[in-house]
């Protein structure tokens, strides 16, 4: 049974040993190489090296290493492939290994401290490795550095299941010990090289021993529970808690003692293994740490300033937030939000049991009932008092990780076991059979096999994980969906995965990338890695991989962190159903642009920069729209700059927009060198109910304190809008608009509100009403809407009939449920009425969108005779229907002051803007003023023909020589009118008014 103990659990464990590194492995692989190298060469004072102090850890992780290179081991090695081929692979020889200066390393020395069983084979050793060689190339050594350590792992669960049995039936201790060997947290640490495994089993197995003499009286036990205390302290500081730990376990179990004469006698085997523990104990820490042999002092001093140092902690650099301002990590009873992410649903109907079973054992105890929960009493009080003295002190730590509470899991898998039995003795019997004294002989073994079903569930769901235990969660509280958001999450486990994705690139051996973990990263990537510690490495990397723990704690910075998130991975790693690692295509800064471009633009924004290209990986999108937008630096801009990034229709209507600095503001503007190119990505969201169809970008670079245009770039690419398939929240959606209506204007389509503010408008001027429909049931044909304008006389206008949805997309295609959006533009007649009047929106029914009121306008058709004498007729004509007549200027030492005097020769049909430069003599723009006529109070749309409409504006410039151009443009498009001047000077149609000179005093 033992042996069949230790192949169950030797076995999972020793299986793909090189799939990934862990973080800290490559101290942990340094640490071994220079123990091996100070206790072989017999310098025992150079064996402290970590504070921990680490030396279980260091000295199997040593003896791997050292076996990698050994003749003996190689000479065996064909014998050994069949049963270890997932094990290792073949052997590099370190014969040729060289320092760094190209000189041999010699090391000529014997290794009889780790292997003196074959130290008189007369075959010559390899040389030692040294630390660089290990470091360098892990995967040569990491499946033999691993090993031992699983090798022990294995043998120390097997030595708990033969404590176990001594104090209980053997079907009992058979099933905790296969909850032990079986629990994906204890498997996955006691898989790897490091010291957190062999503090759990030592101390547990210490624990488990002294238990054992306390209940036989055997010596021997109590030996082997103070050597493997030692064992315990060796490898991890927090293993000096075993003494109060043991202290408060003895005295429960003495205490709850069946019988008067049992209390006596082990309260006399406490008194007498308290005192011989703590000699036993610190006899074997002597003998088994070699440091302790010549400097004793050192060493201990080594460990206790290490233990001040981590208690004098108030936070820790691997602490943060938790995807947000939590800060979960930080807290100290983060431990009990952690422990029970770690258990399996076994152990945790099986720890709630056994937690049942103390109440009830104390209950029975007092009601003088000999139950199987008042047996097991004195035991489990004892695992309780494991688990309660370890995490306390942990707790108090400021340092937080789960595997600093591993020893946990082993008493709370043993005391699940318990629970468990428990449970099975009262589904077989009855709950009376809890209160009968002693269980028919055949009873352990019909209650082993009941357990035995559910034992097996586990070990398949978790053998589905393999060789990534670390990404087991409890199911029961969520497990994937939930522990990322509170708990920490990876520890190196896919990036492996992630590099073998990268190698699969035909020139994955030329690139570069940039990773978290770029040591646990790179020695999977057959290319060059750089670590992801600051954004820098990011900027120039041909890929950036993220890893789940970083993301979770902001490193190395938020700005790159949001810039990243609003892109689309080029790959996600998921393993367990959690997103592990993210793999981002780059570079964000180059010296070219790609070649393979959707569109290659070259829209210069003034001299300093160039809009070379816009790449949109798919042409078609429902929800949201991955765009690249490629700067191409010309010259140093002159500030930093916001880029606006908008979604338009075919009428430059905008349905969806994103304003933010260029890559997330990483790398500001006016700090972008000449010569580069700038990869700059966003995740462009539609609005609510964007209607399918055809779209363009518009793209602007704008100061973001004055709002003032450094360039634009307009009706940029194509993109294809489908019908979204996700349900909008109506309720949302109806809450962000200006009007909430909810009507049902036709059977099964609901008007759910219109998004224009109703304010007072002009006869003539333009407004874009987007109405939002809903298909409250299947509708068979398409449907129209009428906009009508009800005076408050009731005579009615009547503003525009259309159709509801796109053309190609009719009513008659949506499903039930389907909320769009119409734009709707249009204004009232120039003759309209003035006053109020009631919006209409008209189908079979109608609803009212709210009320307008219509102002009267009064209008001029002549210059006015008091100003004749100081306007400059100009009499130049913009487009077909604009003229300007005149311009009147005044100004002081700083501002001008600026009249022009529009002419409608008939009412435009579009809503122009109008700008005014000032012009030094090399043409340059130094000041300037863009706005629509009258500060927007004048829509051109509104001008009757033949009206004059005076336009003012003021402008600020520094002294010196100026130009005055006046012209109009279209805001929408960026066109400006044709200009034509026959008496004037015309420059890209610009008028030219007048020169000024601005004295500045």
């Amino acid at each position: 049974m033992p042996l069949l103990v230790f192949i169950l659990a030797f076995a999972p464990r020793a299986i793909s040993l090189n799939r990934f590194l862990t973080a800290d492995e490559d101290d942990q692989l340094q640490f071994s190489v220079q123990f091996l190298e100070a206790v072989s060469q017999g310098k025992w004072v150079e064996a402290v090296v970590v504070g921990y102090p680490g030396v279980p850890t260091m000295s199997l992780g040593a003896l791997g290493v050292w076996m990698q290179d050994q003749p003996l081991y190689q000479q065996l090695d064909s014998f050994l492939a069949a049963s270890l081929s997932e094990l290792k692979k073949p052997p590099l020889s370190t014969a040729a290994i060289n320092d760094a200066s190209g000189s041999a390393v010699p090391f000529e020395t014997s290794h009889t401290v780790f292997l003196p069983l074959v130290s008189g084979v007369n075959i010559e050793p390899e040389p030692l490795p040294p630390v660089a060689a290990v470091t360098g190339s892990p995967l040569d050594y990491i499946q033999l550095a691993r090993l031992p350590l699983v090798f022990m792992s294995a043998l120390a669960i097997t030595f708990v299941f033969l404590a176990l049995r001594n104090l209980v039936d053997q079907r009992l201790a058979l099933l905790a010990t296969l909850m032990l060997a079986f629990d994906p947290f204890i498997m996955a640490h006691s898989r790897i090289l490091h010291v957190d495994a062999p503090l759990a089993y030592f101390m547990f197995a210490a624990f488990i021993a002294f238990i054992v003499y306390l209940d036989r009286g055997k010596w021997t036990w109590l030996v082997f529970s103070a050597v493997l205390g030692a064992l315990g302290v060796l490898s991890k500081t927090p293993g000096v808690l075993l003494g109060p730990i043991l202290i408060a376990a003895g005295l429960f179990y003495t205490w709850l003692a069946g019988s008067k004469a049992d209390r006596r006698q082990r309260f006399k085997r406490l008194a007498l293994a308290l005192l011989a523990w703590g000699a036993i104990a610190a006899i074997a820490f002597f003998l088994l740490w070699p440091s302790m042999w010549t400097r004793p002092g050192y060493a201990l001093t080594h460990i206790t300033d290490n233990l001040l140092s981590v208690m004098q902690f108030e936070s820790h650099p691997t602490s943060g937030n938790f995807w947000g301002p939590t800060q979960s990590d930080r807290s100290p009873f983060y431990y009990l939000i952690a422990i029970p992410f770690h258990l399996t649903p076994l152990s945790t109907v099986g720890l709630l049991a056994g937690l049942g079973m103390i109440v009830a054992g104390f209950i029975h105890r007092r009601q003088q009932i000999q139950s199987f929960a008042a047996q097991c009493l004195p035991f489990l009080l004892s695992l309780l008092a494991y688990d309660v003295l370890f995490v306390g002190p942990v707790s108090l730590v400021a340092r937080r990780g789960d595997r600093y509470i591993l020893p946990v899991y082993f008493a709370l898998d043993v005391m699940a076991a318990f629970g468990l039995w428990g449970l099975a003795l009262a589904f077989r019997k009855g709950w009376q059979t809890l209160f009968k004294q002693q269980t028919p002989a055949f009873q352990p073994n019909v209650t082993f096999a009941l357990l035995s079903i559910p034992l097996l569930a586990q070990i398949f769901f978790v053998g589905q994980h393999h060789p990534y235990y670390l990404t087991y969660f409890n199911p029961l509280l969520g497990g994937a969906r939930t522990a990322p958001y509170l708990i920490n999450v990876g520890w190196g486990e896919g990036l492996d995965q992630a590099a073998a994705y990268l190698n699969e690139k035909l020139n994955a051996s030329d690139m570069t990338v940039a990773a978290w973990y770029s040591w646990q990263f790179g020695h999977f990537f057959e290319g060059t890695s750089v670590d992801l510690s600051t954004n820098n490495p990011s900027y120039s990397a041909d890929y950036t991989v993220f890893y789940i723990n970083q993301v979770q704690r902001g490193f190395p910075s938020e700005e790159l962190l949001d810039y990243f998130s609003q892109r689309v991975p080029e790959k996600v790693v998921t393993l367990g159903g959690i997103d592990y690692a993210w793999i981002y295509p780059g570079p964000i800064v180059d010296d070219s642009v790609p070649d393979a471009l959707t569109h290659l633009l070259n829209v210069p924004f003034r001299d300093s920069v160039m809009l070379a290209g816009i790449d949109l990986p798919a042409t078609q999108a429902k929800d949201e729209i991955p765009v690249t937008l490629y700067w191409k630096v010309l010259n140093p801009l002159p500030g930093d700059f916001n880029v606006s990034l908008r979604l338009v229709d075919q009428d430059g209507l905008v349905w969806g927009r994103i304003d933010r600095f260029p890559i997330g503001g990483l790398i500001r503007t006016r700090s972008w060198l000449p010569g580069k190119v700038i990869r700059d990505e966003y995740m462009l969201k539609l609005e609510p109910g964007t209607p399918p169809g055809t779209y363009n970008f518009d793209v602007l670079m704008y100061d973001y304190d004055s709002g003032q245009i450094y360039g634009q770039a307009q009706k940029l690419g194509y993109v294809h809008i489908l019908p979204s398939e996700k349900a909008v929240d109506v309720e949302a959606l109806k809450s962000s608009l200006p009007d909430q209506t909810d009507a049902e204007l036709s059977p099964n389509m609901r008007l759910l509100g219109h998004d224009l503010a109703l304010t007072d408008w002009l006869p003539g001027e333009q407004q874009t009403l987007r109405l939002y429909w809903q298909a409250s049931g299947w509708l068979k044909d398409d449907r129209s809407v009428t906009l009508l304008a009800r005076h408050e006389s009731g005579r009615e206008i009547t503003l525009l009939t259309d159709s509801i949805g796109p053309d190609d997309y009719g009513t008659g295609k949506w499903y039930k449920g389907q909320v769009l959006a119409e734009a709707y533009t249009f204004a009232f007649p120039l003759d309209a009425e003035a006053g109020q009047y009631s919006l209409i929106a008209q189908g079979s029914q109608e609803a009212i969108l709210g009320q307008i009121r219509l102002k009267w306008q009064n209008r001029i058709f002549s210059l006015p005779v008091e100003e004749q004498a100081h306007i400059e007729l100009v009499s130049a004509q913009l487009g077909q229907a604009i003229q300007l007549s005149g311009y009147r200027l005044d100004q002081d030492d700083e501002t001008v002051e600026l009249d022009l005097y529009w002419s409608a020769l008939s009412t435009p049909q579009e809503n122009y803007a109008v700008f005014v430069h000032l012009a030094d003599a090399n043409d340059k723009i130094v000041a300037q003023q863009d706005q629509k006529p009258v500060q927007d109070r004048r829509p051109t749309t509104t001008w009757f023909p033949a009206e004059l409409v005076k336009d003012s504006y003021q402008i600020s410039a520094p002294p010196g020589e100026y130009t005055i151009w006046v012209g109009m443009y279209n805001p929408d498009s960026g066109q400006r009118l044709t200009a034509h001047y026959p008496s004037g000077i015309v420059s890209e149609d610009r008028i030219k008014l007048t020169t000024i000179q601005v004295s500045g005093q």
